[in-house]
């Protein structure tokens, strides 16, 4: 559990219960298609919309060691963290945001895009 004192967190610190994250699978599929990062991802990792799961393996293990660049609070605390997607042979840069509307909550992802 994370103190009171240490909230929200910092950039440099560690994704509070990185563990514990989730997606939303419409949100992956989203981000995954042509409206969302699809084309960028597509060309970096070589996915598509129909990888959801391969994308959120990905996602779940990347941000288990990532470290805040960023912080705001507008509606909760969103936490922006550098990644480093692996699939299969290919690698790819990327920043992942993650919502907390309460201190205790469990990180929400909100999106995911590649670092060109």
């Amino acid at each position: 559990m994370i103190p009171v004192s240490s909230w929200p967190p910092r950039p440099g610190d560690r994704l509070p219960r990185a563990g514990a994250a989730y997606a939303e699978p419409a949100k992956l599929a989203w981000i995954l298609g042509e409206q969302g990062h699809g084309p960028e991802w597509a060309r970096v990792l070589r996915i598509g919309s129909q990888d959801t799961g391969v994308f959120w393996r990905a996602i779940a293990a990347a941000v288990t060691d990532a470290r805040i660049f960023k912080v705001t609070e507008p509606y909760g605390t969103v936490c922006g963290v550098e990644v480093l997607l692996i699939v299969g042979d290919r690698l790819a840069n990327g920043r992942s945001f993650w919502h907390y509307e309460h201190m205790l909550d469990m990180p929400r992802r909100v999106t995911t895009y590649p670092r060109l």
